[in-house]
């Protein structure tokens, strides 16, 4: 789940440096334009804001869809695997049981069986270790999808509000303070939720 978060707080960093260095090179106003204060004291909002993507995550509907799926695939390998575990422990029991009870007719036989068995084995942690590594390649297309998605629809919703820069925040890793106006997580959540449409099952 980790792997999720910063493959997204990455892809997040990214599309802001990406906005950030687009807007700054088309600019031609001076800066101080855009960080104005006001002779009554009071300041002007500045045109950026920042996104929890622990929160967005948790809560994204098309996050938590894919996840499940992925968590299902694993599920499933995993019975797999266990089961294929189970029947080769009951395999080697019951070899032993022969060698014991010299229930084998020749060594010969007996060695094969072994190496039947141990071939059985090795096999099986290949299955393991194919499984791993096939989740590991799914769990990363998810998270590019769901991070593409995300970017997309940041994009989408930024065209009406006019942000200049959107920094992405996961707990106090990027953002150390910074006031609540300029937290637009849930405003960004509702708009993702919003247009998100489940695939039919």
């Amino acid at each position: 789940m980790k792997n999720i978060n910063y493959t997204i707080q990455g892809v997040l960093a990214a599309a802001v440096i990406v906005l950030f260095v687009l807007h700054f090179s088309e600019r031609k106003k001076e800066i101080n334009e855009v960080n104005t204060v006001m002779t009554d004291g009071s300041t002007e909002r500045l045109p950026m804001a920042y996104v929890n993507v622990d929160t967005l995550m948790m809560n994204y509907a098309f996050a938590k869809d894919m996840n499940e799926v992925l968590l299902s695939k694993v599920e499933s390998s995993r019975a797999t695997v266990r089961q294929k575990t189970q029947n080769l422990q009951a395999e080697i029991l019951d070899f032993r049981k022969k060698v014991e009870n010299n229930a084998f007719h020749s060594r010969e036989r007996a060695e094969q069986e072994q190496a039947r068995i141990e071939k059985k084995g090795r096999d099986l942690e290949e299955l393991s270790a194919r499984t791993q590594n096939e989740f590991e390649i799914e769990a990363s297309r998810i998270n590019q999808q769901v991070s593409d998605t995300v970017i997309y629809r940041l994009n989408e919703y930024n065209k009406s509000k006019n942000y200049q820069i959107i920094f992405s925040n996961t707990g106090k890793d990027v953002i150390l303070f910074a006031d609540e106006i300029y937290n637009i997580t849930d405003e960004m959540l509702e708009y993702l939720n919003t247009n998100y449409v489940p695939a039919t099952k």
